[in-house]
């Protein structure tokens, strides 16, 4: 459908604009990068995905001050997994004990997507990313 494909078109912007700003794919290291922010690694094939989100992690305690700068600007980011699976109240209802998942709840406080709709044109998906990279840039200056 067109909007599975405006949405492939957004993502693959935003990778491009994010590599050239010295990001790295979420598969290497974030002290590979030169800007602090790791953006979704593409699946092996013959996986596509559908781009329903576009979800980028940042340094510990950098998100929440991207999130602020980011709005200040305009755009709207969201959170969707602000804890874990294993911490969600439904779980604790039917007897389930949480134990810790260290990485899972780091990823929860280090996580942010970006806006992804397909309605994005190609100048807003440049006003997105360069806000982002300004913000983070101002942040890692701190």
């Amino acid at each position: 459908p067109g909007w599975l494909r405006a949405r492939k078109g957004i993502a693959a912007d935003y990778d491009a604009l994010l590599a050239e700003a010295g990001a790295v794919p979420s598969d290497q290291p974030i002290e590979n990068a030169a800007l602090p922010l790791l953006y979704p690694s593409s699946p092996a094939a013959p996986a596509q995905p559908a781009h329903h989100q576009y979800t980028v992690r940042v340094l510990p305690g950098a998100r929440d001050a991207l999130r602020d700068g980011l709005a200040s600007r305009g755009i709207e980011t969201a959170v969707y997994y602000p804890v874990g699976l294993h911490q969600q109240p439904s779980l604790a209802k039917v007897g389930y004990t949480p134990f810790p998942l260290t990485n899972t709840e780091a990823a929860t406080r280090q996580v942010l997507s970006l806006p992804c709709h397909p309605g994005l044109d190609a100048s807003t998906r440049r006003h997105v990313i360069g806000a982002l990279v300004e913000v983070l840039r101002s942040i890692q200056a701190s």
